[in-house]
């Protein structure tokens, strides 16, 4: 508690946790399982005309989206976990306001694999 009794001192981390608490409405799973680190995000052109009920995280995410971002980049850009932002942009694609895209697999097998093998004998040497 801080020295006036007013609520949770900020500087002990508990703010934090109950500020990330009421973002996403006390939930831990998204609505949708569709989010990796690597899917890519677009928000829709007309999410602007939409953002009387959204969160002021809602509108950054938004505006990172455009162009596609991805979802480890969002996370990063806002100061986020990555659970909670999911969470959020779950229920960005639940309202119509952003478009997801899987990650694309590897184009075939690795053809750098002698540079693979490099790399891990660096590293095993450090």
């Amino acid at each position: 508690m801080s020295a006036e009794g007013e609520g949770p001192d900020p500087s002990s981390g508990t703010a934090n946790l109950v500020r990330l608490f009421t973002l996403v409405g006390g939930r831990t799973a998204p609505t949708r399982d569709v989010f990796t680190l690597l899917t890519m995000v677009t928000s829709v052109p007309s999410w602007q005309v939409r953002r009387d009920n959204l969160l002021p995280e809602h509108c950054r995410m938004l505006e990172l989206c455009s162009p596609s971002t991805a979802v480890a980049e969002i996370s990063a850009q806002l100061g986020l976990p990555v659970s909670v932002t999911i969470i959020m942009l779950s229920d960005l694609l639940d309202a119509g306001l952003i478009l997801v895209h899987p990650p694309s697999p590897p184009s075939g097998p690795s053809e750098d694999l002698d540079l693979l093998w490099k790399v891990r004998d660096s590293l095993d040497r450090l």
